[in-house]
């Protein structure tokens, strides 16, 4: 997302509020794992003034039941903007 940020600076004011920003992370490990990663999209969204609209952090993907929770929490979510 940085890089994505860094590349658009010049739009930034196009970009900046009122926007709302879905955060989607999946990896190996527990929940404890994430802990940077959400505060580094805390912050993001804090610099956007994005507004968040909700959070699924796919941990333990390996295991395909869990998985499988994880990919109805983000289905649900994702219902919510039709």
């Amino acid at each position: 997302m940085k890089a994505v940020i860094d590349r658009f600076y010049a739009y930034n004011h196009e970009l900046h509020g009122g926007k709302q920003a879905v955060t989607l992370i999946s990896g190996y490990g527990d929940d404890s794992a994430f802990a940077s990663m959400k505060l580094y999209f805390k912050q993001l969204l804090d610099y956007m003034r994005w507004q968040p609209a909700g959070t699924v952090l796919a941990s333990n993907s390996w295991n395909g039941r869990q998985l499988a929770k994880h990919v109805q929490e983000a289905a649900e979510l994702g219902h919510q903007f039709k």
